[in-house]
């Protein structure tokens, strides 16, 4: 009797571990395999948020005489700033460019219509002109990496990209952005906040005018092609206002000083 009573507790033990082991078998809720993402619209939402999360903010201000150090010069003005090994205005922007060329790559496996994945890649393709542009402000040429990259990529110690070869690079990607995005007019309420077309336009004639004018004061060769460029960009924005305004004054002004 002993041994039967034995036998039937092993019986139910092992069968409630091989339930509780079932039980446990579960997807997990807090991260995501690429197997199992890159399958629906939502998937290119949360995908395309982390774009918006590592946005950074571009305050030229703090910079300027408003936000000067009353208290006397500091290591920059002085003389005595250490050049740094690393820098967030480098590291951060090459993140972005990951996180755009990783939605580049993958949002095409979504099951679903072109269109949808369009506007997605869209988006992807304006964070990643935005990345480029604020490096190309502050460092000139930089590497120009149009994919994602691993621990044995032979791009990770790749020389710089000349600055002309990446402001094209940046001018495809808007004008990708700005025929695959949706318009304001289109753009659902629930999703007010996110690029738009007229944003991709707007960036791009950001750009030309910045790389125009970088080239003029220095009397280089190529500045009015930039500044075409911006103003073709501001025109598809249907832009009308004291901007458009003054950037046509201005390559008027410089057309009259060059004769």
């Amino acid at each position: 009797m002993k041994i039967i009573n034995g036998i039937i507790v092993i019986i139910i033990i092992t069968t409630v571990s091989l339930t509780s082991c079932k039980k446990l078998d579960r997807f997990p809720e807090t991260s995501f395999s690429d197997a199992n993402f890159w399958n629906t619209e939502t998937d290119l939402i949360d995908a395309a948020n982390r774009m918006y999360q590592q946005l950074d903010a571009n305050w030229i201000d703090n910079r300027a005489d408003d936000a000067v150090n009353q208290s006397g010069p500091n290591s920059i003005s002085n003389g005595n700033i250490t050049v740094p090994n690393t820098s967030a205005d480098w590291s951060d922007r090459y993140d972005e460019i990951f996180t755009a060329n990783n939605i580049l790559e993958k949002a095409g496996r979504a099951k679903i219509s072109q269109d949808i994945i369009n506007r997605y890649y869209g988006e992807a393709r304006f964070f990643r002109a935005y990345a480029y542009l604020s490096l190309v402000q502050k460092y000139g040429d930089v590497p120009l990496v149009l994919h994602t990259l691993d621990i044995n990529s032979p791009e990770l110690t790749m020389p710089r990209t000349p600055r002309e070869t990446v402001m094209e690079a940046i001018y495809a990607d808007l004008d990708s952005a700005a025929s695959w995005l949706p318009t304001r007019a289109a753009l659902p309420a629930a999703q007010y906040g996110r690029v738009t077309k007229s944003a991709a336009w707007a960036l791009k004639a950001r750009a030309g005018l910045y790389e125009g004018t970088w080239l003029k004061f220095r009397n280089e060769a190529g500045w009015q092609q930039h500044l075409q460029i911006a103003v073709e960009a501001a025109k598809c924005n249907g832009a009308r206002s004291h901007a458009l305004s003054g950037l046509w004054r201005f390559i008027s002004t410089c057309r009259r000083r060059t004769g």
